[in-house]
């Protein structure tokens, strides 16, 4: 929500996130983006929050901690 909260540290991700992404990414959670800055959505990007969600679930469950990191 335009905090600078999260910029340049490690935000960790929880099961419980990973499932708020994917209702998000899945239904109409996230608003559109286009713009400069934003670039313009496409299914390709869908597609590749899903393989993300897949992959960070699937690290999870082997032990593995998944993190959000923002640098700007």
């Amino acid at each position: 929500g335009g905090s600078n909260e999260f910029k340049c540290v490690k935000l960790w991700l929880d099961p419980e996130d990973i499932d708020a992404l994917e209702k998000a990414v899945c239904g109409a959670g996230l608003p559109h983006g286009e713009g400069f800055f934003w670039g313009k959505s496409t299914l390709e990007d869908k597609l590749l929050d899903l393989d993300f969600i897949r992959k960070a679930r699937a690290a999870m469950k082997a032990g593995k901690a998944v993190y959000y990191y923002c640098w700007y």
